[in-house]
């Protein structure tokens, strides 16, 4: 109970009425920041919101790293400044690599939802 209550203290540190402060875009707001927390986002939010990370990010590389088995692209994002593209031209660069994966099953929806802020902090904020 008290780690719950420290995870929330936390959370406020960063949010305000749910909502994320100072971003360049409404695009760039996830669907829990909007809902108070209430709704996770969907396979289309997360689209768009990787679309709309990539058109305020030079720093961005977005690809599919295959099909679900509902026939739905499983993206992969590449964080690098400068710009890398492919995951051989990550291992050539000499720079260490970090693999963050978000979920793996669906109602697994925290570390999406983390990810996704985390991307949107080291491109856009102060990360």
């Amino acid at each position: 109970m008290i780690r719950f209550f420290t995870i929330l203290f936390v959370l406020s540190l960063f949010y305000s009425n749910g909502t994320c402060q100072n971003l360049p875009s409404d695009d760039l707001v996830l669907r829990p920041e909007k809902s108070m927390f209430q709704k996770t986002s969907t396979y289309q939010d997360v689209m768009f919101f990787l679309n709309a990370l990539k058109k305020s990010s030079d720093k961005i590389t977005i690809f599919s790293m295959g099909k679900s088995l509902e026939g739905k692209d499983i993206p992969v994002a590449i964080l690098a400044n400068p710009l890398i593209t492919t995951p051989e031209a990550a291992k050539k660069s000499g720079k260490a690599v970090v693999y963050i994966q978000g979920n793996i099953h669906a109602g697994e929806v925290e570390g999406k939802e983390s990810v996704m802020m985390l991307m949107r902090d080291i491109l856009l904020g102060d990360k």
